[in-house]
């Protein structure tokens, strides 16, 4: 199997989605390839990347990636709000919708996957946090 980094932090200072995954039983955060890149997307990607299969399953009327496969299991996604010069990273814990005032105009977001009615997984983030010391992981 192709390595992974352990979380693929994006470059530029971004509302970005992510999704995390445990991949033989290790945590990994894998954000998405460009701010509104969806769920589903990011999941395909890495499956993709790592030459693996990507089971799909249907939810209501539509058809997305699996949470739970052979391979690795999904415990949560989300959106954070990442700026990789100052190495701080606010994840956004609540399945709801958010305001931040930027440059003093209102911007509304969703901090979960509505597809998949799932947020960010507490649990699975303080164990990434372990291995970035040096990054400013907030929840909020």
């Amino acid at each position: 199997m192709k390595e992974l980094p352990r979380a693929n932090w994006p470059a530029s200072s971004e509302f970005f989605k992510f999704v995390q995954m445990y991949i033989k039983g290790e945590p990994y955060l894998i954000f998405g390839s460009f701010p509104e890149e969806y769920h589903k997307s990011i999941i395909r990607r890495t499956a993709l990347a790592l030459e693996k299969e990507c089971p799909e399953e249907q939810i209501g009327s539509k058809t997305f990636p699996s949470l739970k496969s052979g391979w690795y299991e999904i415990p949560g996604m989300g959106k954070a709000r990442i700026s990789p010069k100052e190495r701080e990273a606010i994840f956004y814990m609540k399945k709801k919708d958010y305001v931040v005032y930027l440059n003093g105009f209102p911007f509304i977001f969703e901090a979960y996957s509505m597809d998949y009615d799932l947020g960010t997984d507490e649990e699975h983030l303080d164990k990434i946090k372990l291995f970035y010391p040096e990054w400013n992981i907030k929840k909020e």
